[in-house]
């Protein structure tokens, strides 16, 4: 009764999201749609991110946004209504570095209104 799993709209490639309940606040996994990468990799794979859109830090996944997204501006609302309906304290992204704390909702908040 602790977990939900979340579907943004308009994901083409079956985006789920994974949400806990806890004593300590709630979690948020995300796979594809946030990431929070500290770093690209070198070489070639590292450049062809680049020019995809793929920065160091927090942001909306830009291959998930381009290429598996149908509307944008639906998954914003989205993910908005979400954080602020339930935000939640801890954030795991299947890609890159995790964080927890309570500004956690505004800074997922501040990433994706960049999308």
């Amino acid at each position: 009764k602790h977990v939900r799993l979340l579907h943004p709209p308009g994901a083409k490639q079956g985006e789920t999201w994974v949400q806990v309940q806890m004593a300590s606040g709630r979690a948020l996994y995300v796979t594809d749609g946030l990431i929070n990468e500290k770093r690209l990799p070198r070489g070639p794979v590292g450049w062809v991110m680049w020019l995809i859109g793929f920065r160091p830090g927090l942001m909306t996944n830009p291959a998930f946004k381009r290429f598996f997204l149908r509307d944008v501006a639906d998954y914003k609302t989205w993910v908005h209504a979400l954080l602020q309906n339930e935000p939640p304290t801890y954030f795991i992204p299947s890609h890159g570095q995790s964080f927890h704390g309570p500004g956690t909702a505004s800074r997922l908040a501040a990433a994706t209104a960049l999308a």
